[in-house]
């Protein structure tokens, strides 16, 4: 019960518009819900600083945005070993940060095998000659293999084309070695 009124503050959170996501605490979770935006890192390490001993789990919605913030966020949460919840949909940085989860949940898979995570490489472009540049890539690979993503998805998600998104669907993330699993 506890678990669902949490999850159910975030989805009215989302109801509001937001420019930066909303980053608050409460008790032993933290909260980011809207787009990631350059001062959001900084929004984050506040309240680690503050309330890090205390914080145990990160809930998330957010459809994306800064990719640099999202990983310095997704560092922090892998070192600190706390765990990571998708409430209602996760994509671009927001997904590089709920895979640094100690444990990784989301709130409710859909009962179709659909996902509400989603991944795309940084920089992503409408232009499909557009070439990612080797240095992003290496971040990108180098992040992935601190949260401890299995090659074959680290692989996956670097070869995903600049114009595509990579959906990570239950039946995906259990194929290639990601571990996640639904709320209870």
């Amino acid at each position: 019960m506890k678990r669902f009124i949490l999850a159910l503050g975030i989805l009215c959170a989302m109801a509001l518009p937001a420019v930066a996501a909303d980053i608050t605490h409460w008790g032993k979770n933290l909260f980011i819900v809207g787009q990631i935006d350059d001062q959001d890192y900084d929004k984050f390490y506040n309240i680690i600083v503050e309330h890090g001993d205390e914080i145990k789990d990160v809930w998330m919605t957010s459809i994306g945005g800064s990719f640099n913030d999202g990983l310095l966020i997704g560092a922090d949460i892998k070192i600190l070993g706390l765990n990571t919840i998708v409430v209602d949909r996760c994509f671009s940085a927001c997904a590089f940060m709920w895979l640094a989860g100690d444990t990784r949940k989301v709130f409710e898979f859909s009962p179709e095998d659909l996902t509400y995570i989603a991944i795309h490489m940084p920089g992503m472009v409408a232009d499909p000659t557009a070439v990612i540049p080797n240095w992003l890539l290496q971040k990108t690979s180098w992040y992935l293999d601190l949260v401890g993503i299995p090659e074959i998805a680290k692989g996956a998600i670097l070869a995903t084309p600049n114009t595509s998104t990579l959906y990570l669907s239950p039946a995906r993330m259990q194929e290639w070695g990601i571990e996640a699993s639904r709320l209870e």
